[in-house]
């Protein structure tokens, strides 16, 4: 049997790719529900955004329209 270890997939790797993150943010989702729908930590999701440059919205509800 094959065991495949976090050592056989390089760290950039992990995680959702940034372009799929920006994507999903600016799509409305929040950082919480983009690591929650691709299985990684929102720390991850939120270093990839600030690293690809994305202004992130403030914290809690989103402005009523």
């Amino acid at each position: 049997m094959t065991t495949t270890t976090f050592a056989a997939v390089p760290r950039y790797r992990r995680g959702p790719a940034p372009q799929d993150a920006v994507r999903l943010y600016q799509e409305g989702l929040s950082i919480r529900q983009i690591a929650t729908r691709t299985g990684s930590s929102y720390t991850t999701v939120h270093r990839r955004l600030l690293a690809a440059g994305v202004t992130l919205r403030s914290r809690g509800a989103r402005p009523r329209t």
